[in-house]
């Protein structure tokens, strides 16, 4: 779990709208932010430059060793990230998915419990992994507060969860196996 001491390093992996929009909210929130990518780093830093004092790009092993850890890996980088990513053991990461219409979020919901990518699989088997889930209809860096679905099967790590996101500016995210998802319309 994390410290109440001090404000977790936060590591992000991958280049993208979504995953700059958290860094961003999480350099606006205090937090020191380590950026890692498969890209080269001199992409990774033009990129994060643009964050911010509190971001750096780093190379993708030293971002996973944060306190927590961020993943934004589209679905054909997947193969190399997993050969590039540590064992995370023991540490919280959120990883990332997309859903296109309401119907892919209900067909998460209907899960018996989280699955997680095959291609993560080694290194996340024994991590307190949280799924997040977004819309692409909606716009990431537009500031406003947008609807964040996430799944997990530890309480504990789903309160921890709901404490950081809306640490950075995401109220109220929906857990997906609630009474309150459940009865939306």
């Amino acid at each position: 779990m994390l410290s109440v001491d001090k404000k977790p390093i936060v590591g992000i992996i991958g280049l993208g709208i979504f995953s700059l929009d958290f860094a961003q909210r999480c350099a606006d929130a205090g937090y020191d932010i380590l950026v890692g990518s498969i890209e080269c780093l001199h992409i990774c830093n033009a990129t994060v430059g643009k964050i911010g004092k509190k971001a750096r790009a780093v190379p993708l092993e030293l971002a996973a060793s944060a306190d927590i850890l961020f993943i934004f890996s589209p679905k054909e980088k997947s193969y190399l990230l997993s050969a590039s990513l540590p064992c995370l053991a023991g540490k919280m990461v959120f990883f990332h998915q997309y859903y296109f219409q309401k119907r892919d979020i209900r067909i998460r919901a209907n899960e018996k419990k989280p699955s997680l990518p095959l291609f993560l699989y080694k290194a996340l088997r024994d991590a307190d992994v949280v799924q997040i889930y977004s819309s692409l209809t909606k716009s990431a860096s537009s500031g406003a507060n947008c609807t964040l679905y996430y799944s997990t099967n530890c309480p504990a790590v789903a309160e921890t969860a709901v404490l950081f996101l809306d640490s950075i500016n995401y109220k109220t995210p929906i857990f997906l196996y609630s009474t309150e998802y459940k009865n939306r319309p």
